[in-house]
């Protein structure tokens, strides 16, 4: 009678390769995906709330000096620009004062 040969281990052989090629072709694209994503998503906190903070100073430091809440967003360029036409509004036009401007 020879060895008894179990039903399921019939085509394993054939199948088990198939499925370990399937795992590792699937497991590239999410280990990638893993990688470009992880940075995304655990900085948004860190984002948020560093602008949370830094919007928290600026208020700060706006309602010690008396000045208005901005009704408007400009770049560092655009105000530079306005602060040189307006040299009536007192306030110095120096790289410091505007650092992102174009000089």
């Amino acid at each position: 009678m020879g060895g008894a040969v179990h039903p399921c281990n019939h085509h394993d052989s054939g199948s088990f390769i198939m499925l370990i090629a399937a795992i590792f072709s699937l497991n590239w694209i999410v280990m990638i995906f893993g990688l470009v994503c992880t940075p995304l998503f655990a900085a948004a906190p860190y984002v948020c709330f560093k602008a949370a903070t830094d919007e928290r100073k600026a208020r700060k430091a706006r309602k010690l000096k008396g000045l208005p809440k901005p009704q408007t967003s400009v770049d560092d360029e655009a105000a530079r620009r306005y602060f040189t036409k307006h040299k009536d509004a007192g306030l110095e036009i120096t790289p410091a004062n505007f650092p992102d401007a174009k000089w």
